[in-house]
């Protein structure tokens, strides 16, 4: 779904990814443009911001501080409780040396759940 709507990863952003798997994965989507991000209602300032966080290359990509100051962020009303982490946050999983789809899932959903209790009940 992603690359038909970010269209591909440039060749020189895939040649940058450690796992040789990773890259002859994503090397097995033909090469495309993007038909670009569209959600009805949502400003431009919003999909300007999501755009800029859906950047392939991290490099590329804005930080948290980045984003929070952007309009969108800016306007929010909770604007003021956000704060930026004091060191970069690595997640536990992270440091796991393998790891198959599955278990990443898993571990994305236990985070999440971290922060939305009411969506422990729906992993069972």
């Amino acid at each position: 779904m992603l690359p038909a709507l970010l269209g591909t990863p440039e060749r020189a952003d895939i040649e940058q990814l450690d796992c040789e798997d990773a890259k002859r994965y994503i090397r097995s989507f033909a090469a495309r443009e993007g038909r670009g991000l569209h959600f009805p209602g949502v400003t431009a300032e919003a999909m300007n911001a999501l755009r800029r966080m859906l950047k392939f290359n991290p490099k590329d990509r804005i930080c948290a501080i980045q984003a929070l100051q952007s309009n969108w962020f800016r306007k929010n009303p909770n604007h003021s409780r956000e704060m930026a982490a004091p060191n970069q946050v690595t997640l536990e999983f992270e440091k796991e040396a393998e790891m198959d789809e599955n278990r990443l899932r898993e571990s994305f959903w236990k985070e999440v759940s971290k922060f939305h209790p009411e969506m422990q009940d729906m992993s069972e």
